[in-house]
């Protein structure tokens, strides 16, 4: 029985190594590893959750999809504390401050050797690019997708150099990896979703009867440079 996964996971997938050894944190039901094995985008797969009820979800999803196929091995795992060495670690649907916490606990495994980190956040997307560029991850690249209209998420792939990332603010909330794929309609969307975010946000301060004027400053300084981006890209694309 083969499985369906969602956009944002389909987007994971995309950044998985083939024939990778990989680390689902946060399983849930198994999804994503049951669908990398069975497409033949990973060798094997450690499914990880906190909680052993996810897990036991996971296990009757891989008995009906992958009966007596034992390349996905079910683990239960405070994040990535136990989880054995992979190649490739998914961690997918959580808020950007947790993962935060989860990658500072195991910095010990992702910062040595050819790591690789495919993230998910589903909030707080400025604090998790902001913790990778300050803690030797490059975000190699960045894609966006949506499932629904105006619900948009971001799947970022970083690797450890060791190098600690120069970077603007504007950076913390659309990054340079994203402005490389402006072409791609999801993208240009989530951009324009951006710049709505921020109109708005600008609009109540300047509504309020006390308006902070150094938010404001800097929400507008914010707003000009995620306006930038769009020339930004078309003159590259012009070189």
């Amino acid at each position: 029985m083969s499985v369906s996964i969602s956009a944002r996971l389909l987007c994971a997938a995309e950044f998985v190594r083939r024939g990778s050894i990989v680390a689902d944190i946060g399983t849930d039901h198994a999804y994503l590893p049951i669908y990398l094995i069975q497409n033949g985008l990973a060798s094997h797969v450690y499914a990880c959750d906190i909680r052993q009820g996810p897990l036991d979800n996971a296990a009757a999803c891989i008995r009906r999809c992958l009966p007596g196929d034992d390349r996905i091995t079910l683990l239960r795992a405070d994040g990535m504390q136990g989880v054995p060495d992979c190649d490739d670690y998914v961690i997918a649907g959580m808020g950007g401050q947790t993962i935060c916490g989860i990658l500072q606990r195991a910095s010990s495994c992702i910062c040595s050797g050819d790591k690789r980190l495919i993230l998910q956040p589903m909030t707080a997307r400025d604090d998790l690019r902001r913790y990778l560029y300050c803690n030797g991850f490059e975000i190699v690249d960045e894609r966006v997708c949506s499932e629904s209209q105006g619900k948009f998420y971001c799947v970022i792939c970083a690797e450890y150099t060791g190098r600690r990332v120069e970077y603007r603010t504007v950076d913390l909330f659309f990054s340079p990896a994203l402005r490389r794929r402006m072409g791609e309609a999801d993208v240009a969307a989530y951009h324009a979703y951006m710049l709505s975010v921020f109109e708005k946000a600008i609009g109540g301060i300047k509504k309020s009867v006390c308006p902070q004027i150094d938010i404001l400053n800097k929400y507008e300084a914010l707003y000009e440079e995620l306006r930038g981006i769009v020339h930004e890209c078309d003159g590259k694309r012009t070189v």
